[in-house]
């Protein structure tokens, strides 16, 4: 093991200890500010606080400068403005503004592009109006410009 010390004139000290434990070599640097320049590879990195590219580390967060971006000590992410790809998995939330799909489900009613639809199809409503409702109960007024009823028209 080998230690150095450097002081300056107002007696501020700055340790630097090397040493070798377990086959690996360890530094450890023992002052109030390091500043690393060039290329430096870590396999390993541990911070209570500071900032790395805009992106601050704190005491019980990470986040960016205007607070877009922010993952607390909880999980609880923040990242406004994000374009999240691949599976989203959760068990609750909520939504604001407009949702697009293709394809899905909500509460047993398929998503099919161009329609809604129910697992055995009795219930069907297509994007350009026509409502399927086999074994229908619909209670209320009905407005139509026609009508047919087992092959009579009204």
């Amino acid at each position: 093991m080998a230690t150095i010390i450097a002081e300056n004139d107002d007696g501020i000290q700055a340790k630097i200890t090397t040493a070798v434990k377990n086959n690996a070599s360890e530094i450890e640097l023992n002052a109030d500010q390091i500043k690393l320049s060039g290329s430096t590879l870590a396999t390993r990195i541990e911070a209570t606080e500071g900032t790395i590219g805009g992106v601050t580390i704190a005491n019980n967060d990470i986040h960016s400068s205007n607070n877009k971006f922010k993952v607390d000590k909880d999980g609880n992410l923040t990242a406004t403005a994000a374009n999240i790809t691949g599976a989203i998995t959760a068990t609750s939330g909520s939504f604001t503004g407009s949702i697009t799909s293709k394809s899905g489900a909500i509460g047993g009613i398929k998503i099919a592009d161009g329609y809604i639809h129910s697992d055995n199809n009795k219930f069907k409503v297509a994007s350009d109006g026509k409502l399927t409702a086999t074994d229908a109960t619909i209670t209320g007024a009905i407005t139509a410009t026609s009508l047919s009823l087992s092959g009579t028209k009204i």
